[in-house]
């Protein structure tokens, strides 16, 4: 809890005082990928950070091991490669990163870095002699560590759209997968439904769709099973899933609900309220508004400040 209050405070003062601090930049938390294999695609973001008054641009690269590697493309659009990126007056920008490990790789580590280049205009030299003379070069660090051994690891969530549901509507089941191994998979889902005296009613295998993409490695995919609730009287019932790969169960979760035709939609409003927390936590509550904390923090401080300006 200590290192969750820490973090929450730390993300609050950055965001108070980064813009008295960054001019133009990146953000460059490290990437560390383990037990890579031959082929596989990192698929990550570059943020670039422009606090000036005109529009910037920055020229895109890499080096050390991953230069031959690595493309950046505008989001959205990943059969268009680019090696500039523009970025608006006071504002920031993502470009999406793409790191494939060429087959024939050898096993071990690599190490590179994704690079921004930013050299300023030729306008802002006549207008600031000191600062633009000098060009700036940000790198965010890469890790790859290459392996021929194929990871199946899954973390997955399962939870309802709705903890509340009017009778004869259907209940919803978000199945959250996120693979942190390093092959692509395709997990199915066994549902069982249990009525609040234990019985079971229900029991059915959800298999990964067909048509949908499997689940790549280092990506999160959500799929949404439907279950008919039409011949269910009003009460309290409990669900359970078991997520299974391959015959082999990784994950058991559950979850309770309700079929009642009274104050549906304020409960549902008030579990979407927490729902949406705890995805800004990472599927962490407590987390989630500690970080939102964070934030108001750092907004009153910014205001104390321009106020303090003010009153000068």
């Amino acid at each position: 809890m200590k290192k969750i209050f820490l973090a929450s405070l730390l993300i609050g003062f950055s965001f108070a005082f980064c813009h008295n601090v960054l001019a133009v930049g990146i953000i460059s938390q490290p990437i560390s990928i383990e037990d890579a294999m031959r082929g596989q695609i990192v698929e990550d973001q570059l943020q670039l950070i422009n606090s000036k008054d005109e529009e910037i641009s920055f020229d895109l690269s890499a080096g050390g091991d991953i230069a031959d590697w690595t493309t950046y493309y505008t989001i959205g659009d990943i059969e268009k490669p680019l090696n500039q990126a523009l970025v608006s007056a006071k504002s920031s920008t993502q470009t999406g990163v793409l790191i494939k490990v060429p087959d024939g790789t050898p096993n071990g580590e690599y190490k590179g870095s994704l690079i921004a280049f930013y050299k300023p205009s030729k306008k802002e030299s006549s207008e600031d002699k000191i600062l633009v003379s000098i060009s700036q070069k940000f790198t965010r660090q890469v890790t790859i560590t290459v392996t021929d051994t194929e990871i199946v690891k899954l973390k997955a969530m399962v939870m309802p759209i709705k903890y509340i549901i009017a009778p004869n509507k259907p209940l919803q089941i978000r199945l959250i997968y996120t693979n942190q191994g390093n092959i692509a998979i395709r997990p199915q889902a066994q549902i069982k439904i249990f009525q609040d005296d234990g019985a079971e009613i229900f029991d059915a295998i959800y298999p990964y769709p067909k048509k949908e993409i499997a689940v790549k490695p280092l990506k999160t995919k959500e799929i949404i099973v439907p279950y008919n609730t039409g011949e269910l009287a009003e009460g309290k019932y409990r669900a359970e899933a078991v997520i299974t790969l391959n015959g082999e169960e990784l994950h058991k979760d559950d979850f309770t609900f309700s079929i009642s035709i009274e104050d549906a939609d304020d409960t549902n409003k008030t579990n979407k309220h927490q729902n949406f927390i705890a995805s800004i936590g990472g599927g962490n509550m407590i987390f989630g508004y500690l970080l939102i904390a964070g934030f108001i923090l750092a907004s009153l401080l910014i205001v104390s400040k321009k106020v303090k300006k003010v009153k000068k």
